[in-house]
């Protein structure tokens, strides 16, 4: 139903489905990357009176922490990892969250992102108190690997290599191909059998191999 892809890595669909509404996956090596995208994949679908509420569990943490949401209007979000100072916060680059002050004491960067479907009248109240606490938000400390998850997002900002909209460019583009691919296998339903699916991934991971520079040339969505 989700995937994810980090900038400057291959788009991932190892999400585990843990329970009927919740979803869980790991990002190693987070300090090595500086945008995460989560989206909604081809066929999948999100009720109008319900949301994807997405979570972080921070190094060294048991507590998930709301960052945002993915609804039928809105079937993507990006996070920026901030590489560049002793902090680590959070922070959606569309606006869709605000991380708490919390004291890190973890030395690994990984990053456990929950996704769990909610009522979209709640999820709304917790990107609207996230809003309210945004101008209270001071750095998460992580000491000992100088590691952030960035304060304050600039979109127009490539110092780290890759922005927020070439991300979002990459997975509209993976999106796209994924959906012109899987539309004629779409049932009366509106449905797409999973064996479909996991054919165009195959595919769609050799043609990477082969040639790097393919998903330059594809459309976005």
């Amino acid at each position: 139903m989700f995937a994810y892809v980090c900038g400057g890595r291959p788009v991932e669909t190892n999400i585990q489905q843990i329970e009927e509404t919740k979803f869980v996956f790991t990002v190693n090596d987070a300090a090595k990357i500086n945008y995460i995208s989560i989206f909604l994949l081809p066929g999948a679908q999100i009720s109008n009176d319900l949301a994807a509420a997405v979570y972080a569990q921070l190094p060294g943490q048991q507590e998930f922490h709301f960052l945002g949401a993915l609804t039928s209007v809105k079937q993507s979000v990006i996070f920026k990892l901030n590489n560049t100072t002793s902090a680590i916060v959070s922070n959606d680059v569309d606006e869709m969250m605000d991380e708490d002050d919390v004291s890190q004491s973890g030395t690994s960067a990984v990053i456990t992102f929950g996704i769990s479907i909610e009522s979209l009248a709640q999820v709304e109240q917790n990107l609207a108190a996230k809003r309210q606490e945004a101008n209270r938000r001071k750095p998460l400390t992580l000491p000992s690997s100088g590691t952030s998850l960035g304060a304050s997002a600039d979109p127009t900002n490539s110092a780290n290599g890759i922005t927020p909209a070439e991300v979002q460019s990459i997975a509209a583009k993976v999106v796209g191909h994924a959906y012109n691919f899987l539309a004629s296998f779409v049932d009366p339903q509106g449905n797409v059998p999973i064996k479909s699916f996991q054919s165009w991934w195959t595919k769609f991971k050799s043609r990477l191999q082969s040639d790097p520079n393919f998903i330059q040339s594809l459309e976005e969505m």
